[in-house]
């Protein structure tokens, strides 16, 4: 065999080798992007707003809201004047929520056309070059079929 026969063989297995191992990292994040499409409040992209129940979500804004109404080393105080009353309290939820949504479903369509096209690539590039190596065996050390 040819010196320039084997490294086209060492080149045609290391294209092979790396579509394999692009396939192999790449499903995970098709798997986790697909159940993120089929589930996103119970993904693992789901951000603690869309995991939160309205009452958590509106202990934690007055706990914030509390924060920004008191002085440096002032003890802190709400001041319910100025606090939302709960239905703009519950359209505030309501709106962060929506938006959180739309962004873990825009993100997981975005990862699965990403990985996709990767894992589309390495496959067409795994099955070229695994029938062009394939031309550089004799035909007697080759198996049947």
């Amino acid at each position: 065999m040819s010196k320039q026969n084997i490294i086209s063989q060492i080149y045609g297995y290391a294209v092979c080798l790396t579509s394999v191992l692009v396939f192999i990292f790449n499903m995970p994040d098709i798997v986790e992007s697909i159940s993120t499409l089929s589930d996103p409040f119970h993904s693992v992209r789901a951000s603690s707003v869309l995991a939160q129940s309205f009452e958590e979500w509106k202990i934690n804004f007055i706990k914030d809201w509390s924060y920004r109404e008191y002085d440096e080393g002032a003890r802190p105080k709400i001041n319910q004047a100025a606090l939302p009353d709960d239905a703009m309290l519950r359209r505030m939820f309501d709106n962060e929520r929506a938006n959180e949504l739309q962004s873990h479903i825009h993100s997981a369509r975005t990862s699965l056309f990403q990985k996709g096209i990767l894992v589309i690539l390495a496959v067409i590039f795994f099955v070229t070059h695994w029938r062009w190596v394939r031309q550089f065996v004799s035909p007697s050390t080759q198996i049947a079929g």
